[in-house]
């Protein structure tokens, strides 16, 4: 989900160079699956990084989420679990949120933790020995188990990203049998999913060719789309997620795969990517995610120009630092969110997973009313 390649370094980076002036921050035994609730759904993540910010932003607007998944737990490079080591895993959260009468989700990636290793970058090999080896995947499907129970939480959230296709078979067999693992408990299974329009498009090998979209489909209670990351740092400049490319990809889900409109949630962003302009021509991408918030703040420092593109429904920030140095920023605002939820409604589809919370707009929330 999530969409971030590295977080803590990078964003201090960023922070001492432009923001801190401004920003103080095989049969399946059972195809059951676990009833996700009502017709629409909202899903909203919680990074570690901002816990106390995007937990607030749950709280100002829990009568309309029904699930909260938390960002606290990776692997190591045994493929081990651990939690970050800079996230505060807070069990009265867990048991606010259930409170509230959402449901919360524990999410696990092959994301490392920069804080105490090199790696800055989804790492498949942290997958490799507990796809490959079957004693390995039935440990580390008991301990995922045990660490949903033992921190009570209602289900998991995979997000193991960056995956080879080489994966595909063996990834599959894995979530079918965790979904065998977590449905005798009566848990649920969610998955992110890297967004695809084909099977073939060499432009879309994210990850998306390791996951059988079909089979993944069969066995998870939810589906979670990665609609966003349509331009990245390394790309060049251009909307997190036009509305016109969310369309392709959920059409590819709905008529090419056939999967249910009740399993796909579809993730919204709501977080800015920014380019900073090179002297002699082209762009570098800042591998960092601003929030909305940031976004208006570095505008109004730095008088900054705010555009709006018609072909792609997106806004944008056009600004110059102190330094003289040039940036956009691609970001979201209410009237590009509502082209992407109406498109989304007319499609059939009313779940929704966001990207992150904290520091959005308040004006976002009615939209999903």
């Amino acid at each position: 989900m999530v969409c971030c390649s590295s977080y803590t370094k990078y964003i201090l980076l960023f922070v001492l160079a432009i923001v801190v002036p401004i920003v103080s921050q095989a049969n399946h035994k059972s195809h059951q699956v676990i009833d996700t609730g009502s017709a629409c759904n909202i899903l909203v993540w919680i990074p570690y990084w901002d816990q106390s910010s995007a937990f607030q932003s749950y709280i100002d607007n829990k009568e309309i989420i029904n699930y909260v998944a938390f960002f606290w737990y990776t692997l190591d490079e045994r493929g081990e679990i651990k939690k970050y080591s800079m996230a505060d895993e807070d069990i009265n959260l867990v048991r606010q949120a259930k409170k509230n009468g959402a449901k919360v989700l524990a999410i696990i990636t092959n994301l490392p933790d920069d804080e105490v290793e090199d790696a800055l970058d989804w790492d498949p090999k942290r997958l490799e020995s507990i796809l490959f080896n079957e004693k390995k995947r039935h440990s580390h499907i008991r301990q995922l188990v045990k660490l949903v129970k033992d921190s009570e939480f209602d289900g998991l959230d995979i997000d193991y990203e960056n995956l080879p296709r080489s994966y595909k078979d063996k990834f599959t067999l894995f979530v079918r049998e965790l979904s065998d693992a977590l449905h005798e408990e009566e848990l649920i299974l969610a998955v992110a999913i890297h967004p695809k329009t084909s099977d073939r498009n060499p432009r879309e090998n994210n990850g998306s060719w390791a996951q059988d979209w079909q089979e993944l489909a069969k066995y998870a209670d939810q589906l979670h789309m990665m609609t966003y990351g349509e331009h990245y740092p390394s790309s060049r400049p251009g909307p997190i997620a036009s509305p016109q490319w969310v369309e392709r990809v959920l059409k590819y889900a709905q008529r090419n795969k056939g999967i249910p409109n009740q399993k796909i949630f579809v993730g919204i962003p709501f977080y800015a990517e920014i380019w900073m302009h090179r002297k002699w021509g082209g762009y570098s991408g800042l591998n960092i995610n601003l929030t909305y918030s940031d976004i208006m703040r570095l505008k109004s420092k730095y008088d900054g120009v705010e555009g709006w593109d018609k072909t792609h429904t997106s806004p944008f920030l056009k600004f110059t630092d102190n330094e003289k140095k040039s940036y956009t920023a691609w970001f979201e605002n209410r009237e590009s969110l509502k082209e992407k939820i109406d498109l989304i409604a007319g499609l059939g589809i009313c779940n929704y997973a966001i990207w992150r919370v904290g520091g959005e707009s308040k004006d976002f929330w009615p939209l999903f009313k």
